[in-house]
């Protein structure tokens, strides 16, 4: 198991690796109007800082809310864009 952990429901960006024993990698950046242009990159970092790859990751999780619209929509299009290029489940957590 690898899930990508995607969280845009702050003003922060988060985005974290874990191989279901523990966070293998993670990125938080502030940045109350940076979501789009942050996330991404996040995810890459993630991914080379914990020596794994985007074709590894076997789940998507992503942080649905309480949040700003905007904030929320950049994670949210991300995980399911990310779960349905690699056809593996994507999850909402509250």
């Amino acid at each position: 198991m690898l899930l990508l952990a995607i969280d845009t429901a702050t003003s922060a960006v988060t985005v974290a690796l874990h191989d279901g024993e523990r966070a293998l990698a993670e990125s938080t950046t502030l940045n109350v109007r940076g979501h789009g242009e942050l996330l991404a990159p996040a995810i890459a970092e993630v991914l080379e800082r914990s020596g794994r790859v985007t074709t590894e990751v076997t789940e998507v999780c992503c942080g649905v809310g309480p949040g700003p619209f905007t904030g929320l929509r950049v994670g949210i299009v991300t995980a399911r864009v990310f779960g349905l290029a690699r056809a593996i489940p994507v999850r909402g957590v509250c």
